[in-house]
């Protein structure tokens, strides 16, 4: 599958071909509101890291063995679409997915999105709250970016 595609037919024609789907990038970039319409789209199951792994309702924080055995069943899985960057799990992720999307928006979107999200911070039907917990800060914005950058390039060079 090419790297890029800029024909928007195409693309939709190789989506609609696909089982396994990861959509990664920054906090209130996007991703899961891509992911939930690309899940209805295309009739994946849709996961949201935050919600089915990191996070237990009251946003206690999972340990790290449930995450990954967690995570581990969902990938052997035949059919499924994942939202959630979490570079600590690429080894798990990325050799099951078929198509890596990376939702890539300017800066000051994203911490627009954050402001939105994080400020009512009510509670889901699961307990989990709508806004994610703890103060974001600009340098945390960019470490995320370049940790996801630094990840994907180091998955990427392992496979060669």
């Amino acid at each position: 599958m090419p790297a890029y595609i800029d024909d928007t037919r195409k693309a939709a024609g190789l989506l609609r071909q696909l089982d396994r789907i990861m959509v990664i990038g920054c906090s209130g970039g996007g991703k899961s509101t891509l992911s939930q319409k690309l899940s209805s789209r295309l009739d994946l199951p849709y996961f949201s890291m935050d919600k089915e792994f990191f996070w237990l309702p009251g946003w206690v924080k999972r340990s790290k063995d449930e995450e990954r055995r967690l995570i581990t069943e969902v990938v052997a899985g035949k059919r499924w679409l994942m939202d959630g960057t979490g570079p600590s799990t690429f080894d798990l992720r990325v050799p099951r997915a078929q198509l890596v999307v990376w939702v890539r928006m300017p800066r000051l979107i994203c911490l627009w999105g954050i402001c939105k999200r994080v400020i009512p911070l009510r509670q889901d039907a699961a307990g989990h709250g709508t806004g994610m917990p703890g103060a974001i800060t600009g340098s945390g914005v960019s470490d995320l970016h370049l940790d996801v950058r630094e990840a994907i390039y180091a998955s990427g060079n392992r496979r060669t």
